[in-house]
Protein backbone atom coordinates (compact mmCIF):
# COMPACT_ATOMS: atom_id res chain seq x y z
CA UNK A 1 0.00 0.00 0.00
CA UNK A 2 2.74 2.33 0.59
CA UNK A 3 4.51 1.01 -2.77
CA UNK A 4 4.00 2.25 -6.36
CA UNK A 5 1.37 1.92 -7.80
CA UNK A 6 0.89 -1.52 -8.76
CA UNK A 7 -0.50 -3.14 -12.39
CA UNK A 8 -2.20 -6.45 -12.17
CA UNK A 9 -3.83 -8.21 -15.19
CA UNK A 10 -5.88 -10.18 -12.92
CA UNK A 11 -9.50 -9.90 -13.05
CA UNK A 12 -10.89 -6.88 -10.19
CA UNK A 13 -12.55 -8.68 -6.78
CA UNK A 14 -13.47 -6.10 -4.47
CA UNK A 15 -12.59 -7.71 -1.22
CA UNK A 16 -14.79 -6.15 2.33
CA UNK A 17 -12.91 -5.80 5.59
CA UNK A 18 -14.67 -8.89 7.32
CA UNK A 19 -12.70 -11.22 3.96
CA UNK A 20 -9.04 -9.26 4.76
CA UNK A 21 -9.51 -10.07 8.48
CA UNK A 22 -9.64 -14.07 7.67
CA UNK A 23 -5.99 -13.88 6.51
CA UNK A 24 -5.69 -13.04 10.39
CA UNK A 25 -8.55 -15.69 11.93
CA UNK A 26 -8.00 -19.13 9.90
CA UNK A 27 -10.64 -20.65 12.16
CA UNK A 28 -13.30 -17.88 10.16
CA UNK A 29 -15.70 -19.53 8.42
CA UNK A 30 -14.81 -18.88 5.06
CA UNK A 31 -11.44 -18.22 5.54
CA UNK A 32 -10.02 -20.84 2.78
CA UNK A 33 -11.65 -18.69 0.07
CA UNK A 34 -10.25 -15.66 1.56
CA UNK A 35 -6.35 -16.92 1.95
CA UNK A 36 -6.95 -18.64 -2.04
CA UNK A 37 -8.07 -15.31 -3.36
CA UNK A 38 -5.09 -13.64 -1.84
CA UNK A 39 -3.04 -16.62 -3.21
CA UNK A 40 -4.56 -15.58 -6.82
CA UNK A 41 -3.87 -11.93 -6.26
CA UNK A 42 -0.26 -12.61 -5.41
CA UNK A 43 -0.22 -15.06 -8.60
CA UNK A 44 -2.30 -11.71 -10.43
CA UNK A 45 -4.80 -14.00 -11.02
CA UNK A 46 -7.02 -11.49 -9.59
CA UNK A 47 -6.47 -7.87 -8.44
CA UNK A 48 -7.77 -7.44 -4.99
CA UNK A 49 -9.04 -4.05 -4.47
CA UNK A 50 -10.54 -2.17 -1.42
CA UNK A 51 -11.44 1.07 -0.46
CA UNK A 52 -8.86 3.05 2.12
CA UNK A 53 -11.71 2.28 5.01
CA UNK A 54 -9.87 -1.71 4.88
CA UNK A 55 -7.06 -1.24 6.92
CA UNK A 56 -8.79 1.00 9.99
CA UNK A 57 -11.75 -1.51 9.71
CA UNK A 58 -9.36 -4.88 10.01
CA UNK A 59 -7.06 -3.46 12.52
CA UNK A 60 -10.35 -2.32 14.60
CA UNK A 61 -11.68 -5.86 14.57
CA UNK A 62 -8.16 -6.72 15.95
CA UNK A 63 -8.48 -4.66 18.40
CA UNK A 64 -12.17 -5.11 19.53
CA UNK A 65 -10.59 -9.27 20.18
CA UNK A 66 -7.81 -7.62 22.03
CA UNK A 67 -5.31 -8.70 19.81
CA UNK A 68 -1.60 -7.69 21.39
CA UNK A 69 -0.11 -4.82 19.65
CA UNK A 70 2.64 -6.72 18.51
CA UNK A 71 0.39 -8.87 16.24
CA UNK A 72 -1.82 -5.77 15.10
CA UNK A 73 1.47 -4.22 14.10
CA UNK A 74 2.55 -7.16 11.60
CA UNK A 75 -0.97 -7.45 10.78
CA UNK A 76 -0.48 -3.59 9.16
CA UNK A 77 2.59 -4.70 7.93
CA UNK A 78 1.20 -7.72 6.15
CA UNK A 79 -1.12 -5.48 4.56
CA UNK A 80 1.53 -3.16 2.90
CA UNK A 81 3.46 -6.48 1.93
CA UNK A 82 0.56 -8.22 -0.13
CA UNK A 83 0.29 -4.73 -2.15
CA UNK A 84 -3.70 -4.65 -1.92
CA UNK A 85 -5.02 -2.00 -4.64
CA UNK A 86 -6.18 0.73 -2.90
CA UNK A 87 -8.75 3.35 -3.86
CA UNK A 88 -9.18 6.65 -2.26
CA UNK A 89 -12.15 7.72 -0.36
CA UNK A 90 -12.77 10.71 -3.22
CA UNK A 91 -16.22 12.29 -3.88
CA UNK A 92 -16.99 10.10 -6.74
CA UNK A 93 -16.81 6.89 -4.92
CA UNK A 94 -18.46 8.68 -1.80
CA UNK A 95 -21.43 10.13 -3.88
CA UNK A 96 -22.01 6.41 -5.42
CA UNK A 97 -21.86 5.05 -1.75
CA UNK A 98 -24.41 7.28 -0.24
CA UNK A 99 -26.31 6.63 -2.59
CA UNK A 100 -26.54 3.02 -2.15
CA UNK A 101 -26.27 3.45 1.54
CA UNK A 102 -29.54 5.59 1.39
CA UNK A 103 -31.39 3.22 -1.39
CA UNK A 104 -30.25 0.24 0.90
CA UNK A 105 -30.23 0.76 4.22
CA UNK A 106 -26.88 0.30 4.69
CA UNK A 107 -23.71 1.95 6.97
CA UNK A 108 -21.83 4.49 4.44
CA UNK A 109 -18.83 2.53 5.39
CA UNK A 110 -20.04 -0.84 3.95
CA UNK A 111 -22.00 0.85 0.71
CA UNK A 112 -18.53 2.18 0.21
CA UNK A 113 -16.89 -1.45 -0.35
CA UNK A 114 -20.13 -2.48 -2.49
CA UNK A 115 -20.23 1.16 -4.40
CA UNK A 116 -16.37 0.41 -5.53
CA UNK A 117 -17.58 -2.89 -6.85
CA UNK A 118 -19.96 -1.51 -8.77
CA UNK A 119 -18.21 1.70 -10.52
CA UNK A 120 -15.46 -0.88 -11.37
CA UNK A 121 -17.82 -3.35 -11.92
CA UNK A 122 -16.13 -5.91 -10.58
CA UNK A 123 -17.49 -8.86 -8.11
CA UNK A 124 -17.50 -8.00 -4.15
CA UNK A 125 -16.05 -10.63 -1.67
CA UNK A 126 -18.01 -10.52 1.54
CA UNK A 127 -18.85 -12.11 4.21
CA UNK A 128 -21.15 -9.69 5.56
CA UNK A 129 -24.81 -10.58 5.26
CA UNK A 130 -26.29 -7.46 4.70
CA UNK A 131 -23.45 -6.31 2.06
CA UNK A 132 -23.85 -9.48 0.64
CA UNK A 133 -28.04 -8.73 -0.13
CA UNK A 134 -26.90 -5.57 -2.62
CA UNK A 135 -28.42 -5.32 -5.88
CA UNK A 136 -26.09 -3.23 -7.00
CA UNK A 137 -22.87 -4.95 -7.80
CA UNK A 138 -22.30 -8.69 -8.09
CA UNK A 139 -21.46 -10.70 -4.79
CA UNK A 140 -19.60 -13.56 -3.18
CA UNK A 141 -20.82 -14.47 0.06
CA UNK A 142 -18.24 -16.30 2.26
CA UNK A 143 -19.48 -16.57 5.67
CA UNK A 144 -22.15 -18.02 8.13
CA UNK A 145 -25.98 -17.16 8.56
CA UNK A 146 -26.14 -14.49 11.48
CA UNK A 147 -28.55 -16.87 13.29
CA UNK A 148 -25.44 -19.07 13.93
CA UNK A 149 -23.52 -16.95 16.51
CA UNK A 150 -24.23 -16.76 19.77
CA UNK A 151 -25.94 -14.74 21.04
CA UNK A 152 -23.37 -13.02 23.22
CA UNK A 153 -21.14 -13.32 20.04
CA UNK A 154 -23.83 -11.07 18.25
CA UNK A 155 -23.73 -8.78 21.55
CA UNK A 156 -19.74 -8.56 21.17
CA UNK A 157 -20.44 -7.19 17.72
CA UNK A 158 -22.81 -4.61 18.39
CA UNK A 159 -20.84 -3.25 21.37
CA UNK A 160 -17.44 -3.03 19.17
CA UNK A 161 -19.17 -1.37 16.22
CA UNK A 162 -20.26 1.40 18.23
CA UNK A 163 -18.36 4.44 17.14
CA UNK A 164 -20.53 7.53 18.90
CA UNK A 165 -21.21 7.51 22.59
CA UNK A 166 -24.76 7.47 21.21
CA UNK A 167 -24.22 4.70 19.43
CA UNK A 168 -22.49 2.95 21.98
CA UNK A 169 -25.53 3.68 24.95
CA UNK A 170 -27.73 2.23 22.38
CA UNK A 171 -25.44 -0.84 21.84
CA UNK A 172 -25.53 -0.74 25.87
CA UNK A 173 -29.50 -1.06 25.99
CA UNK A 174 -30.14 -3.58 22.83
CA UNK A 175 -27.65 -5.98 25.13
CA UNK A 176 -29.12 -5.90 28.27
CA UNK A 177 -33.09 -6.14 26.48
CA UNK A 178 -31.46 -9.49 25.56
CA UNK A 179 -30.53 -10.12 29.27
CA UNK A 180 -26.86 -10.20 28.86
CA UNK A 181 -24.87 -8.22 30.84
CA UNK A 182 -22.91 -5.74 28.92
CA UNK A 183 -19.68 -6.52 31.69
CA UNK A 184 -19.67 -10.19 30.34
CA UNK A 185 -18.76 -9.40 26.71
CA UNK A 186 -15.79 -8.72 25.71
CA UNK A 187 -15.85 -5.37 24.12
CA UNK A 188 -13.70 -1.74 24.55
CA UNK A 189 -15.51 0.66 26.43
CA UNK A 190 -16.79 3.62 25.16
CA UNK A 191 -16.75 7.37 26.60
Amino acid sequence: MSSPLRVSAGRPVVIDSSVAFKWFDTSEPGADIAGSLLREHQRDDVALLAPALLLPEVVNALLSRRTPVEDIERAIGFLADVDLLIAPLDAGLLAHAVQIASAEGLALYDATFIALAALLDADLVTADRRQATTDSCRVLFVGNDPEVYAAERMAEFALNNAVTATEYDQALSDVRARGIDPEAVPHQSRP
